[in-house]
């Protein structure tokens, strides 16, 4: 970890310590303030197999095909400005920050496949921009509308997203583990529903 890095963390860890402080009648609030310090000191060996830039994509498809899907799905104002030079001013502020957390100090994401659905204009301007550094992509299109047509074209997108990851991976897909993945997530979302 560089010093860079270092820097960043502290400035989070002042910064949930004085949430923590000025809370101290939530004491259960440190509970998940460490997750968040654990998540912060992790930060600089964040090295997946797969990303996926939004929550559009059924995540129980990239379990089946063996890899942990690790979503980008925004940041802060700080990984928006490490952004500032790759796209234009007027990409939107979450496109631009999913863009800074890729190229943030410290985080390594050169042999990670990016699933980028392609649901609006400033996803394929990062999506282009992603190609023109020569990241692995899988882009899908997920068209606007909702008719039989596109249910085909969505169900054609995330076949071939799913092939893509499982060649990327190594792990042949089967009826079992999309059975065995689809079941995981169920469990994980009903436990989280619970919480």
């Amino acid at each position: 970890m560089d010093t860079t890095d270092q820097v960043i963390i502290n400035e989070y860890s002042d910064k949930l310590n004085r949430i923590l402080k000025e809370n101290s009648r939530l004491p259960e609030l440190g509970y998940f303030l460490g997750i968040t310090c654990k998540h912060l000191s992790d930060i600089g060996s964040v090295n997946p197999a797969v990303a996926m830039l939004g929550t559009n994509i059924p995540e129980e498809l990239i379990f089946a095909a063996g890899a942990v899907p690790y979503w980008i799905t925004g940041g802060s104002h700080a990984s928006a400005v490490w952004s500032d030079e790759l796209v234009p001013r007027d990409t939107d502020p979450v496109s631009r920050s999913l863009l800074g957390f890729i190229h943030q100090p410290g985080a390594d994401f050169s042999d990670t496949l990016f699933i980028v659905p392609l649901t609006g204009d400033s996803m394929r301007k990062i999506a282009y921009e992603l190609r023109s550094e020569g990241r692995k992509l899988c882009l899908v299109d997920i068209p606007p509308e909702r008719s039989a047509s596109a249910a085909v074209k969505v169900q054609e997108q995330l076949l071939a997203m799913t092939a893509a990851v499982s060649k990327h991976t190594g792990v042949r897909v089967t009826k079992r583990t999309v059975i065995s993945a689809e079941k995981t997530v169920s469990r994980a979302r009903t436990a989280l529903r619970r919480f």
